[in-house]
């Protein structure tokens, strides 16, 4: 039977059949159809002679339904994937616009830290030299009038301030690290163990009187 006999109840071909264009051209032809069953096929014509000198179709249909079916989902999930890097990329662009923002906001922060610092420390050197300055002349003018524990305590002043200047100096010089910063080397620990014991000298003066 004819398949437009077999498919559709015909009596002749359909007008739109793409098979019948074989009979008109005499060439082979190469087309897609999807049929009633709402199944793909891939149909290939070629045309032939029979024995009795008749005109006849050498026709072929396979099956891609499945086939498309995987085609289509590819598809879909190559676009989603490239829906989801391209908002991947957006994200990591705007984080690195917030990073590189951080970044000027931290750079700003420690130069103004830096001009803090310095003029911190050139504002408080000041009386702390007028302070060392008056504790000498207190010591040479009235040495005579002074006894040992007086001269104690002005050599705990003097000792004192001199700490305090080589603390704003420190400070200083820490506020300078990431711009001004020497490379790191490893150094004993005996001169920063003195000089914390020097600094916690007057507490642990105090304790041990309050508990004398």
């Amino acid at each position: 039977r004819r398949c437009y006999e077999y498919l559709f109840a015909r009596n002749e071909p359909c007008e739109n059949c793409e098979t019948y264009k074989v009979m008109k051209t005499g060439q082979p032809h190469h087309w897609y159809w999807t049929g009633p069953d709402k199944r793909d096929y891939d149909i290939y014509d070629f045309p032939f002679t029979d024995t009795d000198g008749s005109r006849m179709i050498l026709e072929m249909g396979i099956d891609i339904t499945e086939v498309n079916k995987a085609h289509k989902a590819l598809k879909e999930a190559k676009e989603t994937l490239e829906q989801r890097v391209a908002e991947r990329t957006e994200e990591l662009a705007a984080a690195n616009d917030g990073l590189a923002e951080t970044a000027n906001e931290l750079a700003r922060s420690n130069e103004e830290l830096q001009q803090f610092a310095y003029v911190a420390s050139h504002d408080l050197q000041e009386p702390l030299r007028m302070i060392n300055g008056f504790l000498k002349l207190l010591e040479e003018r009235y040495r005579s009038q002074l006894d040992d524990k007086a001269r104690e305590y002005i050599g705990y002043s003097v000792e004192g301030a001199a700490r305090m200047s080589h603390l704003i100096n420190d400070l200083l010089e820490y506020s300078r690290l990431t711009s001004k910063g020497k490379e790191l080397q490893a150094i004993g620990a005996d001169r920063p163990l003195d000089g914390a014991l020097a600094n916690l000298r007057g507490n642990l003066a105090g304790v041990g009187r309050s508990l004398e």
